[in-house]
């Protein structure tokens, strides 16, 4: 059964992504896009020179959009938020070089309203607001 549903998420990607194209940068580093059919939205994933993924994320109508992902050299998650129109938008959490959460910052419409220092259990420590 997983076997039948991988097949059928390939097959169905491959109808939807119309190119993907690997751009090697002079750092050494490389980025890797899907564009799909439609021409405005895209996939995209920066890898290292050993081809460790840096950063991973969406854009729609050529801005940033949906989740991104940030990655410690170590492969665990620096940061994960979401990107709306171009613009942070909602929770961004930053984790340590050993996976737990460090930092939340909320955002709306691309600007900070809160944020917020965690243990490494994800209780608060401290806080800030950002006026209006």
């Amino acid at each position: 059964m997983k076997t039948a549903c991988a097949f059928m998420l390939l097959f169905t990607a491959g109808f939807v992504a119309s190119a993907q194209n690997t751009h090697p940068l002079p750092t050494g580093e490389s980025i890797s896009l899907t564009q799909y059919s439609d021409n405005s939205n895209y996939s995209f994933i920066r890898s290292d020179a050993r081809g460790a993924i840096i950063e991973s994320g969406s854009y729609k109508a050529g801005l940033p959009d949906g989740t991104w992902m940030n990655y410690n050299p170590n492969g665990t998650v620096s940061g994960k938020g979401n990107y709306a129109n171009g613009k942070k938008d909602g929770e961004w959490t930053f984790f340590s070089m050993q996976g737990s959460p460090a930092y939340a910052v909320t955002f709306h419409d691309g600007k900070r309203i809160q944020a917020v220092q965690l243990d490494e259990r994800g209780n608060t420590l401290a806080e800030t607001k950002t006026k209006e």
